[in-house]
Parts: C-alpha cells; structure tokens; sequence
C-alpha cells in the first residue's frame, strides 16, 4: 500500500503534513476567489499578514507565497510595484 498522499502536485508521506498542506491548499483557494488581486495595495497587505502569522508552512502555502498568482495577472510594472510594497525579490522566470 502507498502512503503517499497528494496536495496541489506536493507529495507528503505524514498524514499530518497532509493534513496542514489540504488545509492550505484550501485557504488559497478562499484567498483566489475572495481577494481582488488587481488591488496591489490590498494584496500587499494581505502578504504581509500572512507572513506575520505564519499562516502557511508546507511546500503548498509556501509555494503560493514564492509564486504569488497576481505576479502573473498583472503587468510587470504593476506587479514590480507589488513587489516593492512586499519588500521582496520578484521570482525569477520559469
């Protein structure tokens, strides 16, 4: 038997790992439909209290913060600006 279970294309062999990464997995899905990812300051916001409280641990909520979706729906200037209300590094192409 494979106890291996899967979240968003992340492996995890801990049901507990499993356990958090669906409940991330989830969250973002909240924040996706939820949040105007137009709105850069809103959004900003929104990153930061997440990574003031820890919100997201696993590869799944981890990776959304890495790889934010709004990079993509955004123009580059516009997600530039994003980045530097966030006080990080845009993520390099894939």
């Amino acid at each position: 038997m494979d106890n291996r279970y899967e979240v968003d294309g992340f492996l995890f062999e801990i049901p507990t790992e499993y356990e958090k990464a669906k409940k991330e997995y989830e969250a973002i899905r909240y924040i996706k439909t939820k949040t105007d990812l137009d709105n850069t300051a809103n959004v900003a916001k929104l990153y930061n209290k997440l990574l003031e409280k820890q919100n997201f641990i696993t590869p799944v909520g981890l990776s959304f913060l890495m790889h934010p979706p709004y990079y993509r729906r955004n123009s580059p200037k516009k997600a530039a600006s994003l980045y530097h209300l966030m006080h990080i590094h845009p993520p390099l192409p894939m």
